[in-house]
């Protein structure tokens, strides 16, 4: 598994997509997370690693890590990530996937991990479609265990820009891989967003308003530019897309 590493000369129109998925046991699953210019993902990163020597403990940026002693800096995070999207300069995005619909023997053959990759597949594609400008687009998504190898994906997206074409041919999924989530600040970052995310979805029937996830999940629906967390973004919503994948 990867750390990862950005190239040292960086164009204009050069993007990364950093995403994670929530509980896969869940009903509803949260495929997404954040996207940005790649000449600003330093300038990112030295953000988040301040409010992690904020946060007691230095603990990770995670989901699972909301309890009562990270919820106050996790609520400092979310409003400092709502302030840095309303200025587009990193944006959100979170693919809904309905798993109580989602046949994988009629679809997928049998295989789970298979029609998981059809969903992150739509969520790389869906992130390229977002910058008309984009050239380059780099995607990594949180570590997980998989016998599809990820980087599948890349030549994959890169065919169906492609298809129908004789000329002029593009490739701008430059690549499309597992990084550490321990180790990238900005998957746990989108950890933490699709996290909220998916507890608004999900409505978790263990969990009070009185809970440190409930809190900080109600307290990003409360700042964010939509109305609600639990169901899709308008469309003029691009720079905080949230939609829903239709069987």
């Amino acid at each position: 598994m990867l750390s990862l590493v950005l190239p040292e000369k960086i164009e204009a129109g050069d993007y990364c997509s950093f995403s994670d998925e929530s509980d896969l046991t869940a009903k509803y699953l949260v495929i997404g997370g954040i996207s940005c210019s790649t000449s600003y993902v330093a300038r990112l990163r030295e953000e988040l690693q301040f409010f992690q020597s904020q946060m007691p403990y230095r603990d990770r940026l995670e989901w699972k890590n909301t309890d009562k002693k990270n919820e106050v800096s996790y609520k400092k995070i979310l409003d400092w990530f709502c302030e840095v999207n309303s200025e587009q300069l990193v944006d959100f995005h979170a693919l809904i996937v309905d798993m109580h619909k989602f046949d994988h023997k009629k679809h997928n053959d049998g295989d789970k991990e298979k029609g998981f990759d059809k969903m992150l597949f739509q969520s790389f594609y869906a992130a390229y479609r977002r910058y008309p400008g984009l050239k380059k687009l780099r995607c990594f998504h949180g570590n997980k265990s998989c016998r599809h190898p990820i980087g599948n994906l890349r030549g994959m997206l890169n065919a169906k820009i492609n298809m129908g074409k004789i000329y002029d041919l593009r490739f701008p999924f430059v690549e499309v891989k597992l990084a550490s989530v321990k180790d990238t600040l900005e998957l746990q970052l989108a950890d933490l967003l699709i996290g909220c995310t998916g507890f608004q979805w999900n409505e978790r029937k263990g969990a009070t308003a009185d809970s440190p996830k409930a809190r900080v999940s109600n307290y990003f629906r409360s700042e964010c530019p939509v109305v609600s967390l639990a169901e899709k973004s308008p469309r003029s919503f691009s720079h905080f897309d949230i939609w829903e994948f239709r069987m």
